[in-house]
């Protein structure tokens, strides 16, 4: 049985007509960006995140750009991050003129390691950005005590972690501003690019506003200089009918992961991304760590099962940050990335599914 890495079509096919519905009412209203849809979304998605303000942008990337300059990171200044991450969260950063600098990650749990972030900042660090890696909440307590006693900001990168939960407490309540991405294939994805950065602080939230816009603080009247970093009505009406059954579709995923988990605890050698108490797991991705991780892929690819991540070098190894970072400088991201793969997981996966991968990874390294 051939297994796809991730089926978004089973997901649209459900809301297909509800969504085409609203496009054929946008079409007809003329009224594209910065209406109904997007106040809507706003409203559920800063409820729903436990905080006082969603700012609805173009694309995750552009969540964390706004989100970067509205806590006010500027030329020089230095972002520290886990080079284990999508490259737009340095990419943002690049925008601004900062330096961006890198801390290892736990090796069990993948996400930012607070000793190694406390080692990693300098007196010139302005920005700290833990990311919600694969779907698990880093510790947000541990990291917001620690930047709070140096008097360094927090943007959360959410991108990968919708409503994923630390101490009862969801991510994006946290840092001064959070960054979320609605890539199609993300747990709440859009039917193209889109995001949302979200934030507690009234004065945050206006300067996203404003930069968003073109630095506008009134028609042609504009104050800074900003992006047009705006989301389309339509991307925000199919986000609301999405909204609608997210937690059941964070459950389908759970309930996915808890097979895996199950079927695979018994394979020597083999570990999963852990899940310390307190903290919730969203499971954007199942990742798994093995030595023989390419004969693994090798039979998944042999049988039409989809996976990712095989061969991918963390950031801070890549031609882009080449003369400031060597091998062996962030050893647990790298050991964690060269012997890691993503196993299928959607919503709509059967049990039979889950089984024919388990079965694969079995017979590979059986």
């Amino acid at each position: 049985m051939a297994v796809p890495y991730l089926d978004l079509k089973q997901q649209h096919a459900k809301l297909k007509e509800a969504i085409l519905a609203d496009v054929e009412a946008i079409l007809d209203s003329a009224w594209f960006v910065g209406g109904k849809h997007i106040e809507k979304l706003e409203e559920d998605f800063a409820r729903k995140c436990g905080v006082s303000h969603a700012v609805a942008v173009g694309s995750g990337t552009m969540a964390c750009k706004l989100a970067y300059g509205a806590v006010g990171l500027s030329a020089g200044e230095e972002m520290v991050t886990t080079p284990n991450t999508f490259f737009a969260t340095c990419e943002a950063a690049y925008f601004w003129g900062a330096k961006i600098s890198m801390c290892d990650v736990n090796p069990d749990t993948f996400v930012m390691d607070v000793p190694a972030l406390e080692k990693a900042v300098t007196g010139n660090t302005k920005l700290i950005v833990p990311v919600h890696l694969y779907g698990l909440a880093c510790d947000m307590p541990a990291i917001m005590d620690f930047a709070n006693s140096r008097g360094i900001e927090v943007v959360e990168d959410c991108a990968q972690a919708h409503f994923a939960d630390c101490n009862g407490a969801k991510v994006g309540s946290f840092g001064k501003a959070s960054a979320f991405s609605f890539y199609p294939s993300k747990n709440l994805g859009a039917i193209g690019d889109a995001g949302m950065v979200v934030t507690d602080c009234p004065e945050t939230a206006e300067k996203l506003r404003v930069l968003r816009n073109h630095g506008q603080t009134g028609r042609y009247v504009h104050s800074m200089f900003g992006e047009n970093g705006r989301m389309s009505e339509i991307q925000a009406a199919a986000l609301n009918h999405k909204m609608k059954h997210i937690d059941d579709r964070t459950a389908a995923r759970q309930r996915v992961a808890a097979r895996y988990k199950k079927r695979l605890s018994g394979i020597e050698g083999l570990s999963f991304q852990a899940v310390p108490q307190g903290r919730g797991h969203v499971y954007y991705m199942f990742a798994i760590c093995h030595d023989r991780r390419d004969d693994i892929a090798a039979v998944l690819k042999e049988i039409e099962i989809g996976f990712a991540f095989q061969g991918v070098k963390p950031l801070h190894l890549q031609k882009v940050f080449a003369g400031r970072y060597t091998e062996g400088d962030l050893p647990n991201v790298e050991r964690v990335m060269s012997r890691m793969l993503s196993l299928p997981i959607f919503p709509e996966m059967t049990d039979e599914m889950v089984d024919e991968v388990c079965e694969a990874i079995e017979y590979a390294v059986g």
